[in-house]
């Protein structure tokens, strides 16, 4: 029976007042060339990280040449996968049922529903020859991250050819896309990023939905009279092409595969376009030395092409590199000839002469001799290819949306969580310090001597603001500071992490009355807040809110997690302040919305603080799994797992342990 710590939270009176001080806070731009204190700074820091694990994996690879080395190689990276994507359900009913047909140039669509998860039912379109004869080869489209799904022309251009050329075409909507949009974004990337951070901090990858729905799809293609089971083939383009990827190297079943606009090795990818929206990341994939090339050497021997263009979004110097690694694997098994390449001019975007390729390497290996010749069509209207027009899809067909699966799941891991308290919970947060430093991954990086540079002083008229900057997480600086009351001094410290920077700390939260009441105030900017940014390269197509969760999906990639940057700055700026303090073993800290998590992850592993303020914190990360509208702000604080070890009540109650006071106020 778990032993409950009741902790009594003592409300915070919090008043806002007018800042004195007009000048400007900012410390980083008068060091124009100091390394690593730009915008990209916590980046850069994740991306020296994966270079190490880079170099790592490369000596892993360089020593493979046999056959045997080779498969076992293969057999170990089967399993790997397995646990960095998660564990895939059992397979329920599929309940496919066609719902309506439309028809037109001698191309019949018939728009099915069928269940991928019990009750999480998934749109899709099957079209084939109006005019057929036995079984033919069937390929899966899978869509890249286009709102309006399989509709989008380009995409019908290349199944409505495979169709004219004798094949059967099967695609569905991604969850968040076409019928299947759930939340207020328009951005694909958004709405699977959105819903991805749920299942990432469940600890299983968003890319098992993706890939799931894939592997039901096939298995209703192998249920149809018409199909061949022994002839399906996989494609897709950029997001599809992830898609394509993944489920090839999945299921075995999967005769062909074609990736288009997507294949880059992680190296390239992260040191260019950078880590992207949720399903195309596996939970710790860059520590274990998963790659994406590794995608295709689990394909070997069976049929694989990868279609790229020179100026895509995916670095293509990595699509080569991906490409020759490969090859060395097909080599090894005597089949160099089934894994191919074809290269065209162009951005990101399908080319006549890619698609050719994609029409004779089906032709070739699902056995149906066919023109190659990209033949103009005639599209189907969005209209058409609707299987609920004006209706929403999900209450159409009482079907689950992503969300609600993430918070059935969410209950199963509550109930895995419960069983690692049960017993003695009284030892179990014994442990707790050292589960918070495993699952964080904050023993990825070393911890460095803390490091302070004087950059000035502001008068203001009762204080002085002291500008400093101390050493971070890695190889750059973040910037703080130091209020120091000019009269009446009581010789205590605070902390102050303002989850909106130290600006508004100072401008429009109450660091002016703290340091007019005597005590000294020590208010850093913290990775992704204030000077600090976003902490990620511009553009991430998963940027929402000014959070950049591309740089979420990064640390979650080489398993050293925001909240582990984190937890080292305010450790480090925490030792600065007791390091200006006269005598105090131990300073108080005030931390509002975000940050809140990051303070009490800190304290856990470092014993600094004699009281805690929360302002306005998340009660619990588990009230995110399921939400289909809560903050992101507070997605940087969450590992990867987390929630199978522990949540937000736990850290408070080994605080309580600890017989550190946490006062909780809330100001909304």
């Amino acid at each position: 029976m778990k032993n409950l710590i009741i902790i009594t939270l003592a409300a915070l009176a919090i008043s806002l007042t007018p800042a004195a001080a007009q000048q400007s806070t900012d410390v980083l731009s008068y060091w124009r060339t100091l390394d690593g204190i730009a915008t990209q700074s916590t980046y850069r820091h994740i991306l020296n990280i994966a270079k190490k694990d880079f170099h790592h994996r490369d000596s892993v690879i360089a020593g493979l040449g046999t056959r045997e080395q080779w498969e076992a190689y293969i057999s170990q990276n089967r399993r790997k996968l397995a646990q960095l994507v998660g564990t895939f359900p059992e397979k329920c009913p599929l309940n496919a049922e066609t719902v309506g047909i439309a028809e037109q140039d001698g191309i019949v669509a018939e728009k099915v529903v069928f269940e991928s998860l019990p009750g999480y039912k998934v749109p899709a379109v099957v079209l084939r020859p109006k005019k057929t004869s036995g079984r033919l080869p069937a390929v899966l489209y899978c869509c890249g991250h286009i709102p309006n799904g399989f509709r989008y022309e380009a995409y019908q251009k290349l199944m409505l050819n495979l169709v004219k050329k004798g094949f059967i075409v099967m695609t569905f909507d991604p969850i968040g896309q076409g019928e299947r949009h759930m939340t207020k974004f328009e951005a694909a990337t958004h709405e699977h990023s959105y819903a991805g951070a749920q299942a990432f901090a469940l600890g299983f990858s968003p890319a098992l939905y993706f890939i799931n729905d894939g592997i039901r799809a096939i298995d209703y293609l192998q249920s149809r009279r018409d199909v061949d089971p022994a002839r399906i083939g996989v494609t897709g383009r950029s997001g599809g092409g992830t898609q394509a990827a993944y489920i090839g190297a999945c299921d075995e079943r999967v005769a062909a595969v074609a990736t288009e606009n997507y294949i880059t090795d992680l190296n390239h990818l992260l040191t260019s376009k950078g880590a992207q929206d949720a399903e195309q990341n596996f939970i710790h994939a860059i520590a274990e030395g998963f790659d994406n090339s590794d995608l295709l050497t689990l394909r070997a021997p069976r049929p694989t092409l990868i279609v790229a263009t020179y100026n895509d979004i995916f670095a293509i110097q990595g699509t080569e590199n991906a490409f020759g690694e490969a090859s060395r694997a097909f080599k090894a098994l005597e089949s160099e000839d089934n894994l191919s390449i074809t290269y065209d001019y162009g951005g990101h975007t399908s080319t006549p002469k890619n698609n050719q390729a994609i029409y004779a390497f089906f032709s070739k290996h699902l056995k149906n001799p066919c023109s190659t010749e990209d033949v103009a069509v005639k599209y189907f209207k969005e209209q058409e290819l609707t299987l609920f027009p004006g209706k929403n899809f999900f209450e159409a067909i009482a079907g689950k949306t992503m969300f609600q699966t993430n918070r059935e799941l969410g209950e199963a891991v509550k109930a895995e969580r419960a069983g690692r308290q049960s017993g003695d919970y009284a030892e179990y947060l014994t442990n707790l310090p050292q589960t918070v430093w495993q699952v964080t991954g904050l023993s990825r990086h070393p911890w460095h001597k803390v490091k302070a540079t004087f950059s000035g002083k502001l008068h203001c008229p009762t204080y002085d603001a002291e500008q400093y900057l101390i050493n971070g997480c890695g190889n750059y600086s973040i910037p703080v500071l130091r209020l120091v009351p000019h009269i009446g001094a009581n010789g205590h410290t605070i902390l102050y992490l303002d989850d909106r920077g130290k600006h508004h700390a100072v401008t429009e939260g109450n660091a002016e009355a703290l340091v007019n009441a005597g005590n000294t105030v020590v208010i850093p900017d913290l990775s992704g807040t204030g000077e600090m940014g976003t902490g990620y390269i511009t553009g991430g197509d998963a940027e929402i809110s000014g959070v950049s969760l591309n740089l979420w999906h990064a640390s979650i990639l080489v398993n050293h997690s925001l909240a582990a940057v984190r937890i080292q700055e305010i450790a480090n700026v925490s030792k600065f302040a007791l390091s200006k303090s006269a005598g105090e073993s131990k300073i108080a800290a005030i931390a509002t919305g975000a940050h809140c998590a990051d303070l009490l992850q800190t304290a856990t592993v470092r014993n600094r603080y004699s009281t805690l303020t929360l302002v306005d914190p998340l009660g619990s990360w588990q009230e995110i799994v399921g939400s289909s509208d809560y903050d992101v702000k507070h997605l940087p604080g969450i590992s990867a797992g987390v929630l199978r070890y522990y949540d937000i009540p736990d850290l408070l109650n080994y605080m309580a342990a600890q017989g550190v006071t946490v006062n909780v106020t809330h100001t909304k």
